[in-house]
């Protein structure tokens, strides 16, 4: 079995990405598994101080963690998908582990601006107002926008979290290994952007379709979001397309998480960057409303 992971930020193309690649009849591709935290929780378990950890050899433990991997995807491997895409954004905090069990392993790290990042939960919180979505746990924290906004870029929160752990990635000694794909390359040329993505892992292009698109399993899908109080957080168009649109956020908010994008300076980075066309408001007075003129 050969594994290669998916991560980066919410709201920026890993859906539609993993989407894309399922429809090669040799990829499992899916929008998250939760193998990430089994490992996680295994390798909390058996290491110090825990009573165990002086009987296990390294060895031991990543034959351990691999066979995670190997027991999960089972079935999909019988199947003939010989290739896994494992989903989960919190990946590059463990990539010198994962690099230990798939030595040739890559992570395709999925990112957006974040001001169209926390735009783009924002419209789905003010789409879905019957009831508080999980990213918040009371009604203090969803009272306005500027508090959802400082909610979601908290470190232990869905948007900061995830930005935390994908600047270590991009920093990291193995930095090399990550391909940030930006949603607008994603997005307005997808042929471009595949091609891109299966050089990087090494494999023979195969012919997508961009339109027409569906999600396997979809009824799984959306119970999953439902359980998140965020209907609608996994979803993609028929077609792959790009929308422009007025931003929700306050011309304040919006300059200030824009100006975030940290993998467009690659400086102390061996990591490849597929920068896309910056995403315009549809409405250009709500961006410029906060400068001087």
């Amino acid at each position: 079995m050969k594994a290669h992971f998916i991560c980066g930020l919410p709201r920026a193309g890993s859906t539609l990405l993993s989407t894309l690649l399922a429809q090669n009849p040799r990829f499992h591709a899916t929008i998250t598994s939760p193998i990430f935290g089994i490992v996680s929780a295994i390798r909390q378990s058996i290491s110090i101080p825990n009573e165990h950890y002086p009987i296990m050899s390294d060895d031991l433990r990543s034959r351990l963690y691999e066979g995670v991997f190997k027991s999960y995807y089972e079935q999909a491997v019988q199947s003939g998908k010989t290739m896994i895409f494992d989903s989960n954004r919190s990946w590059p905090v463990l990539l010198p582990l994962v690099s230990t069990i798939f030595p040739e392993s890559k992570m395709i790290v999925c990112v957006r601006s974040l001001a169209w990042v926390v735009d783009s939960l924002e419209r789905l919180f003010r789409k879905n107002q019957t009831a508080i979505p999980s990213f918040f746990n009371d009604g203090t924290e969803a009272r306005s926008v500027y508090s959802r906004t400082d909610t979601l870029m908290r470190a232990d929160r869905i948007v900061g979290a995830s930005w935390n752990v994908t600047r270590e990635g991009f920093y990291g000694e193995q930095s090399d290994r990550l391909l940030l794909l930006e949603y607008t390359y994603l997005a307005t040329d997808p042929q471009r952007a595949l091609r891109a993505v299966y050089d990087f892992i090494g494999e023979p292009m195969f012919e997508h379709r961009f339109t027409g698109l569906e999600m396997a399993d979809q009824e799984s899908i959306d119970k999953f979001d439902h359980a998140l109080g965020v209907p609608g957080l996994h979803s993609v168009s028929s077609e792959v397309r790009t929308v422009s649109r007025p931003t929700l956020l306050p011309p304040d908010l919006f300059q200030r998480l824009d100006k975030m994008s940290f993998w467009r300076d690659t400086t102390g980075s061996n990591s490849t960057v597929l920068a896309g066309p910056p995403e315009v408001s549809q409405d250009r007075r709500s961006l410029d409303a906060g400068r001087t003129r």
